[in-house]
């Protein structure tokens, strides 16, 4: 497993990392809205 991400080219793994980034927020963002809409229904 190490030796082949290290032979991962670096633009290949940067984006993986901007895509990882990007699938987080916006859970983040998905998951503070539904909390506001919990707060707001009660």
């Amino acid at each position: 497993m190490v030796i082949i991400g290290l032979r991962v080219p670096w633009s290949v793994l940067i984006s993986m990392v901007k895509t990882v980034i990007h699938v987080i927020k916006v859970t983040l963002l998905t998951a503070s809205r539904l909390v506001e809409l919990h707060h707001i229904r009660h």
